[in-house]
């Protein structure tokens, strides 16, 4: 992601992270999101050991579960959109454990 200074076309930085190029520009006057998303998007999921099926089946219902409730959209909302804004929820959320790319 890169960040433009408003009314500038010069680049000002540069990071490894979309989330954090969003919030420092919400959270500091006069930058802008020039390129909303560069690379691969990565997604956060929890992890089991290898061979835990019966824990690794659990999460999964889980995560569909509360996907229904649209659980992760209200917590987004209650917890982050301060942070990111509401802008770009779409793009952060993964709802019931289905990504775009599935």
């Amino acid at each position: 992601m890169r960040l433009q200074k408003k009314h500038l076309k010069t680049e000002h930085l540069l990071h490894n992270d979309n989330t954090e190029v969003i919030a420092f520009s919400l959270q500091n006057d006069g930058y802008t999101v020039g390129i909303p998303s560069l690379g691969s998007a990565d997604t956060i999921a929890p992890a089991v050991t290898k061979g835990n099926t019966t824990l690794l089946d659990w999460i999964n219902e889980e995560i569909k579960s509360l996907g229904e409730e649209n659980f992760f959209h209200a917590d987004y909302e209650a917890t982050l959109t301060d942070t990111y804004g509401s802008e770009y929820e779409e793009s952060l959320v993964v709802e019931g454990g289905v990504t775009d790319a599935e």
